[in-house]
């Protein structure tokens, strides 16, 4: 080999070098830069906690739902929203092949959290709203469950609707004459 080869070989293996080294910083900077946007996330979620503990009371207790009952479910939806956004992190931090079903678990596991608030205040509605249909009668008769309503779809019907009018066009402008 001559040495004109050889110089340029090194230089080429050099320039290489040169590059994994910069790709190795870049990847390690955007690591720390992701690593300090999730723990400032996962800081402001701790810090956001008191007040929407507090928003969340408010509502459940204007749905109808008892002081302990609301604050037992609030409790457990805070709980799931940490869970979720930490479950968020540690797949930003060491992703997987699976990264979409395991951030899907904590999704999963709040949505399911808020569907039981909701189906529990709406029981709750349920029976306060039922107690009073009881006692009050609707047109000197009380419907139960097992009457039924009957609609009809009958299209022949349709006839009989009368059809609106059509808006108007508007008159168009006229043109200006040349001069």
């Amino acid at each position: 080999m001559s040495v004109g080869l050889v110089i340029i070989l090194i230089e080429a293996l050099v320039l290489l070098l040169a590059g994994f080294v910069f790709f190795l910083y870049t990847a390690h900077k955007k690591k720390q830069l992701m690593t300090g946007l999730l723990t400032s996330l996962m800081r402001k979620v701790e810090s956001e906690c008191a007040d929407r503990r507090t928003k969340f009371i408010d509502v459940f207790k204007k749905q109808g739902l008892a002081d302990g009952l609301a604050q037992k479910c609030v409790d457990q939806l805070i709980d799931a929203e940490k869970s979720c956004v930490q479950k968020f992190a540690s797949i930003q931090l060491n992703p997987s092949e699976d990264d979409i079903s395991f951030f899907h678990e904590g999704v999963y596991e709040l949505s399911a959290v808020l569907l039981s608030i909701a189906d529990l205040s709406k029981s709750s509605a349920k029976i306060e709203s039922v107690d009073a249909a009881i006692d009050e009668p609707v047109d000197g008769a009380v419907l139960s469950e097992a009457d039924d309503i009957e609609v009809s779809l009958d299209m022949d019907d349709m006839d009989m609707l009368t059809e609106p009018e059509p808006e108007p066009e508007p008159e168009p402008e006229p043109e200006p004459e040349p001069e």
